[in-house]
């Protein structure tokens, strides 16, 4: 039986053109997924903005311990 992962390391091994082209097909099949008979339309999807890179620059921080193992009390008591 062929799998998605399988299906996904072979197209990984494709041109990037080849991929692109892969890619296309596919997303033109997924939108026979979404028409619905009633009224032949697919459904309609939320309108992606692009990104704006450093939008919330130095809005947020990540603590310097973030990786740091937690401690026994975070597991269920003290040991």
């Amino acid at each position: 039986m062929i799998t998605a992962e399988t299906i996904l390391q072979e197209a990984s091994t494709l041109p990037l053109v080849e991929q692109y082209r892969l890619g296309l097909r596919l997303l033109e099949s997924a939108q026979s997924l979404f028409t619905t008979p009633q009224n032949g339309n697919a459904v309609e999807a939320a309108a992606v903005t692009p990104r704006v890179m450093g939008l919330f620059e130095g809005q947020g921080w990540v603590s310097e311990d973030f990786d740091a193992p937690l401690p026994d009390e975070f597991w269920g008591g003290r040991v």
